[in-house]
């Protein structure tokens, strides 16, 4: 995975400046809908004396992140609340440009309270509420205000999916079915989870003890590289967009990426994974197909076995997803966007938990959903 990262940033330094002066936020959306008049108000505020900055994002998104990961959320809130927060950062953003034709204003007050939507004692380091301004604020409570309202119609359309069972039928290998409500996520850009689907799977033996010897033998011809993927990519999903979120991170700062690009991508980039995550579990929890080493067990799986159903690979579909939103953002680069979605499906056939055609057809799903 490490051979990617160097020379695939330096290559792509020049299309990231290019992107960057080619998105104007007063023509490219908000993601909440507001009224005109709401922002009136503020043009008579004074006017803070600090312009939000990429050193300020990368900051507020490193302790937010490091906050998600050491607070104990349900798995749900913990997969949705990073799309929320891209969101309200680059709606506060985008609407203080609309208003003063630059990044006027500071992040603190829209990150924080966004963050106690989820965590209601949320503090960040270099955030202090005594600091705040009234033109930071006001923007930031108006879009808050609407992220609130959007979770509030979320949480009360949150349900666990059926429990399914029976012979041939996936079963928990420990207490719980983890990701059995993700499928009714509020999803940011599909009409909901199940706008897409996987097609049926196949219910013939034959076909998935077949499945189960192209497992073998990945596993059999696993190499070095491919042992160190299979770990590498064991972090993702949630919270934090597992190594997709390091990888735009790290290309963030290697290319010095212009800060218009940064909200704009990350906002996409997080909108684009929740909508395939919970794409890939209304699938999962539709069709309840059994892991390989529940099938076959000459399979020893090489990390932890998931405790949700098999088909489709989330993996798979949510780095088909991301891989042709950063495409669609730094087109040059496609090749590369597709090399990492393609690894990151095949470590996990390569580590024994997933079937070729859990891969296939997430990253068809994932492509569709894209």
């Amino acid at each position: 995975m490490k051979y990617i990262l160097s020379i695939f940033f330096v290559q792509i330094c020049l299309v990231s400046v290019l992107l960057g002066e080619a998105i104007d936020p007063n023509n490219t959306p908000l993601t909440y809908r507001y009224e005109k008049e709401q922002f009136k108000q503020y043009k008579n505020y004074p006017l803070p004396k600090k312009d939000i900055t990429n050193e300020q994002l990368t900051r507020l998104n490193n302790e937010s992140t490091y906050l998600i990961k050491t607070t104990e959320l349900s798995p749900i809130e913990n997969t949705i609340l990073p799309a929320y927060l891209a969101n309200a950062q680059k709606d506060f953003a985008w609407i203080s440009y609309r208003l003063t034709g630059k990044f006027t204003g500071d992040l603190g007050p829209v990150t924080l309270w966004t963050l106690r939507l989820f965590i209601p004692d949320a503090s960040l380091p270099s955030v202090n509420a005594n600091d705040f301004d009234p033109y930071s604020s006001g923007i930031a409570a108006l879009v808050v205000s609407r992220a609130a309202s959007r979770l509030n119609a979320e949480r009360k359309q949150i349900a666990n999916y059926p429990i399914k069972k029976g012979a041939g039928l996936w079963s928990p290998t420990s207490p719980g079915y983890r990701g059995i409500e993700y499928g009714t996520a509020k999803t940011w850009y599909l009409a909901s989870s199940k706008e897409f689907v996987v097609e049926t799977p196949r219910r013939n033996t034959r076909y998935w003890q077949e499945q189960t010897q192209e497992i073998l033998a990945a596993m059999d011809k696993r190499n070095g590289t491919e042992t160190e993927s299979v770990y590498w990519w064991a972090n993702l999903p949630a919270p934090d967009a597992g190594e997709w979120n390091a990888i735009l991170q790290k290309y963030f700062e290697e290319t010095n990426t212009p800060l218009a690009a940064r909200l704009w991508g990350r906002a996409l980039f997080e909108s684009a994974f929740l909508d395939s995550n919970a794409a890939a579990f209304n699938s999962k929890y539709t069709f309840w197909i059994k892991r390989p080493s529940q099938t076959n067990s000459q399979i020893k799986p090489l990390i932890a076995i998931p405790n949700h159903p098999s088909y489709p690979s989330a993996h798979s579909t949510i780095s088909s997803a991301v891989a042709v939103i950063l495409t669609k953002l730094f087109p040059d680069n496609q090749k590369k966007w597709n090399e990492l979605a393609e690894e990151a499906g095949m470590s996990r056939i390569w580590g024994g938990i997933h079937y070729p055609a859990d891969h296939k057809k997430g990253m068809d799903l994932g492509e569709k959903i894209g």
